[in-house]
Formats: structure tokens, sequence, C-alpha cells
């Protein structure tokens, strides 16, 4: 069934953005409970990803 009529865009009611908490990291626990694994640190693949690129560049 088509809709007729004009569209209006909504309106939020909170004028600002959402509050969001101090700590807002992704928790990582339950999925490496459920893998049965530690998942490695963002920091080792930051620096793994930064030298790839980097051997990239220079070649």
């Amino acid at each position: 069934m088509l809709l007729t009529g004009h569209v209006r865009p909504g309106r939020s009611r909170t004028p600002r953005p959402a509050r969001r908490p101090a700590n807002s990291r992704l928790g990582t626990a339950k999925i490496e409970t459920a893998l049965g694994k530690r998942l490695p640190e963002w920091q080792d693949d930051a620096r793994s990803v930064v030298a790839t690129l980097a051997a990239q560049f220079s070649s």
C-alpha cells in the first residue's frame, strides 16, 4: 500500500546529544569466555598495522 501526503522530518525531544558513560570502552570478557581465548590488546594490533603501512610506503 502506498501512503500519500507530506512527510515532515522528525523532531528530537532532547536538543542535546545523548549522554554517554565516562568509561565506554568495549568490554571483551564475554567474547573471550565464549571463544576460550584472550583477545590481543589493540595497541599490539595498531603497532602491526603501522609497521605494515610503513614498509609498504617506504618501498
